[in-house]
């Protein structure tokens, strides 16, 4: 439904960024058996590459939590990249999609390990916003 909209926005807006998305743990992950930021670009027919990994496996679901406990839950970065892709990161513009924005918290995090492993500039696209 949203692939032809997010592969028009991605080719306007972020012709030359390198596509990554947000990450699911591995619990969610086998409860799901799908990643829904990844599975929208690889409907969409957009090179994605996978560099971040989650390092909170036992994280409780953001659905779950009032507005106010989802900001306060990461006192530490639950991403990581993943160490052969770190050289894929240096002086690249990056796009993270996700599926849906809350407070923006995962979106910012996924970044500060982007710009921290050299990333020249990382953006975000989401599907939805929740209130």
């Amino acid at each position: 439904m949203f692939a032809s909209q997010l592969k028009q926005t991605i080719r306007r807006e972020f012709r030359c960024h390198s596509l990554t998305y947000v990450p699911l743990s591995a619990d969610r992950l086998q409860e799901r058996g799908f990643n829904q930021s990844e599975l929208l670009l690889t409907v969409s027919g957009l090179p994605a590459s996978s560099v971040l990994a989650r390092v909170d496996q036992a994280a409780a679901k953001q659905s779950k939590k009032t507005r106010e406990n989802r900001i306060k839950s990461y006192k530490k970065n639950p991403f990581c990249v993943l160490s052969r892709k770190t050289s894929d990161i240096a002086g690249k513009d990056f796009l993270v999609v996700d599926d849906i924005y809350t407070t923006g918290t995962t979106v910012r995090q996924a970044a500060a390990i982007l710009l921290a492993h050299g990333a020249k500039s990382v953006s975000s696209l989401t599907v939805a916003r929740a209130k």
